[in-house]
């Protein structure tokens, strides 16, 4: 599944007044919103169509993700933000959303997100312990300053493998100590707007559901942020075949 969000920042008297975004049906858009470093309750809504905002979920647990249905909410209070995260989405998603605290809109969060009927679906791949894989994500090429990563949803959270904002060379994880994130490399190809994990010596730990994305900061100040993801499903079995997962 590949993910191509359509960004637009729209200004109004030198200050940020909503983010423009286009979706594919069957996607996946990520969410971050600035907040409170406390338990109070964060929330996530859709303009209603006469009046108000519909709160599409609300949670006051902090430091694990909580859903319903397509939606999943992850509050991490010690760190001041939210993330709102929405899957398989559809043409009716299409409308206006804020991120909200304590039932409040958060000023510089409105999103207006337009979704396209082009169905976009996640790959499910096989890989095989002991080989090593190539991971190829695609992204529009406006998005060649930005950070690339790649991470593993575990429930709690979607964990860094490996991350970077370095261009054009291989970056690895040879520095971290954890031994199984120096597994993981990256090489950002600017030119054509494609960059590539290399996972090495593959295990059957290595199974799940991971999140390849680009992460757009559109200002220093912004309570905003949105991550382009391409979901991949890995399945890891004994045996001696090779594996390459492309996106």
């Amino acid at each position: 599944m590949k993910i191509l969000l359509i960004l637009i920042l729209c200004l109004i008297e030198g200050g940020v007044v909503a983010f423009n975004l286009t979706g594919y049906a069957g996607g996946l858009i990520l969410i971050k919103c600035n907040s409170t470093f406390d338990k109070s309750t964060k929330s996530f809504c859709k303009e209603a169509k006469t009046f108000g905002c519909d709160e599409l979920f609300k949670s006051n647990v902090s430091e694990h993700w909580q859903g319903k249905g397509r939606i999943s909410l992850y509050d991490n209070n010690s760190k001041g933000f939210f993330k709102v995260a929405m899957r398989n989405l559809t043409v009716s998603d299409t409308g206006k959303y804020w991120c909200k605290v304590n039932g409040r809109k958060i000023n510089g969060t409105e999103v207006h997100l337009n979704v396209i009927e082009d169905k976009r679906e996640s790959r499910i791949e096989l890989g095989s312990v002991g080989q090593d894989i190539s991971i190829k994500c695609p992204y529009d090429i406006k998005y060649t300053n930005e950070l690339k990563y790649l991470c593993k949803n575990e429930g709690v959270a979607c964990k860094d493998r490996i991350r970077t904002g370095i261009k054009d060379k291989w970056f690895n994880n040879s520095d971290n100590p954890n031994k199984d994130k120096k597994r993981f490399s990256l090489y950002d190809n600017t030119t054509e707007g494609i960059f590539t994990v290399s996972i090495t010596n593959l295990t059957k730990e290595d199974a799940g559901i991971y999140w390849s994305g680009v992460h757009v900061s559109f200002q220093e100040n912004s309570p905003l942020s949105v991550d382009n993801i391409t979901e991949v499903i890995l399945n890891v079995k004994n045996g001696n075949s090779s594996i390459l997962l492309r996106l």
